[in-house]
């Protein structure tokens, strides 16, 4: 007797389960590689701004160690070399302020007089003594149209010789009327030279230099003025006894007098 319920075939797993290529055929393609994916996975930052790129180049320049190190020795050597300028410029403004110096006056002749002396009076109007006061004055007659003679190492001079001026003191001295004679004797103005003066065909030149030593080392004080006789207005070349006129330090360019 046959049975009312048939008999089907049993599943077969092996049959029935797809193979490995047909899984992998299944599987979908990659989506493309587009600009919107790149977004999704390398989310984009703000921008830095310019202060905090100034910031970071700071941080980069000035707050590392050596370069920290290296800037400390850099500021150390520049104050140094400042501080060192400054001392130098208080030193020098003290020894200015305290220094002794010879300012020099002179009493000439209003007259013209063959025989008659100049005067040279020398103030010290300096803080400290002046010392071993040395140096000479010489009188000219010099032409109009030319500038007194100053030679080096002349002899011919009336010597100025000093020991001790102490602040506010003065001494004067006799130049002589025309101390220029080999010999350095003084003579007085002879015939020529007075018609000359009176014309106006010469000037009388009054120059020299005094040397002297203090606290603060060597120093001296060019001289120089000129007298005219002559009535009536005249140009005289009188530029370089204004140039000669000078103060400085050290020993005198005109001779030696601290031996």
């Amino acid at each position: 007797m046959l049975s009312l319920w048939s008999v089907t075939p049993q599943h077969n797993s092996k049959e029935d389960s797809p193979s490995t290529e047909d899984r992998v055929a299944a599987i979908p393609p990659p989506t493309k590689n587009t600009s919107e994916t790149k977004n999704r996975r390398q989310p984009s930052y703000p921008r830095r701004t310019l202060s905090k790129k100034a910031w970071r180049l700071i941080k980069r320049v000035f707050l590392k160690k050596d370069r920290l190190e290296k800037l400390g020795i850099a500021a150390g050597v520049v104050y140094a070399v400042i501080t060192i300028i400054q001392w130098r410029d208080l030193r020098r403004n003290f020894a200015y302020e305290q220094r002794s110096w010879i300012k020099v006056d002179y009493l000439v002749p209003l007259k013209l007089d063959p025989s008659a002396s100049i005067q040279v009076i020398l103030h010290n109007v300096g803080k400290s003594p002046a010392l071993r006061l040395e140096g000479g004055v010489m009188v000219q007659v010099v032409d109009a149209d030319s500038s007194p003679a100053f030679p080096p190492g002349t002899v011919n001079v009336r010597k100025i010789v000093g020991n001790v001026m102490f602040p506010s003191d003065e001494t004067s001295f006799s130049s002589g009327r025309t101390p220029n004679n080999p010999d350095g004797t003084v003579r007085p103005l002879d015939t020529d030279e007075v018609g000359r003066l009176s014309s106006g065909d010469a000037y009388l030149a009054v120059w020299g230099i005094v040397a002297y030593r203090d606290g603060f080392g060597d120093h001296w004080t060019r001289f120089c003025t000129w007298k005219t006789y002559q009535s009536g207005p005249k140009d005289f070349h009188t530029g370089g006894c204004v140039d000669w006129n000078s103060v400085g330090d050290g020993i005198t360019k005109w001779e030696s007098p601290h031996k």
